[in-house]
């Protein structure tokens, strides 16, 4: 797996803090709360300074922990394990935090709908501002290998996480996504089978018409012979 040897590279496993190795025989660490609640405890254990809750001394916050385990979706769980540390993280480590202010200096008023759409413009563009700022925090990778290998229920269900809550992360995180080689190879090989196919028919189509052509010429020729 390139995972694997992601992990046994000089110079790249330092920055991997993180990773699950999808299997289709293990429904039970298929689940996307069991995906995200390794990845925690792998951050909490490898990631310096990363910390679930505000506990003291570096220690877990016991009342945030329970309240991930019962989280009534992956949204919230993720924001309680993963978003809300990480964001931490970069706001003690230094990173850029703008807030909203208006042209002389006070504060902006959010409610109404002008408001709101002046709102999300404003988040987006300090996001923007975060990603080009370079980060004082070394690259943190976090790994999801075979993920085809996922059940469709939660592969949806992880790939949609993925695409509305991971851009919300601090610009130092990354995540390596990979699928196994047998899905390569299986996409592969119906690939090549399908041009096959497509050759043969075309091939057989060829060939008819030249027979037919070839049959209604000869006719052709014969008529006029006897005429």
């Amino acid at each position: 797996m390139v995972s694997a040897q992601l992990l046994k590279t000089a110079g790249t496993r330092e920055h991997i803090k993180a990773w699950h190795f999808c299997r289709h025989d293990n429904a039970a660490g298929s689940d996307v709360r069991v995906i995200l609640q390794s990845w925690a405890a792998m951050l909490t254990q490898l990631l310096p300074n990363f910390c679930v809750g505000e506990g003291k001394e570096g220690k877990e916050d016991e009342d945030v922990v329970g309240k991930a385990l019962v989280a009534t979706s992956v949204a919230e769980m993720f924001e309680l394990l993963l978003a809300a540390p990480l964001r931490r993280m970069a706001e003690e480590g230094g990173e850029s935090k703008v807030k909203g202010k208006d042209k002389d200096g006070g504060s902006r008023s959010w409610d109404g709908g002008a408001e709101i759409k002046e709102k999300d413009e404003h988040s987006r563009n300090q996001q923007q501002q975060q990603q080009q700022q370079p980060s004082p925090h070394p690259p943190c990778v976090i790994v999801l290998d075979a993920v085809d290998e996922l059940p469709r229920s939660s592969l949806e269900a992880l790939l949609q996480l993925i695409a509305d809550k991971f851009g919300e992360l601090p610009s130092f995180v990354r995540l390596f996504i990979a699928v196994s080689c047998v899905c390569v190879v299986l996409c592969m090989c119906v690939c090549i089978c399908v041009c096959v196919c497509i050759c043969v028919y075309v091939c057989v189509y060829v060939c008819v018409y030249v027979c037919v052509y070839v049959c209604v010429c000869g006719v052709v020729y014969v008529c006029c012979v006897k005429d």
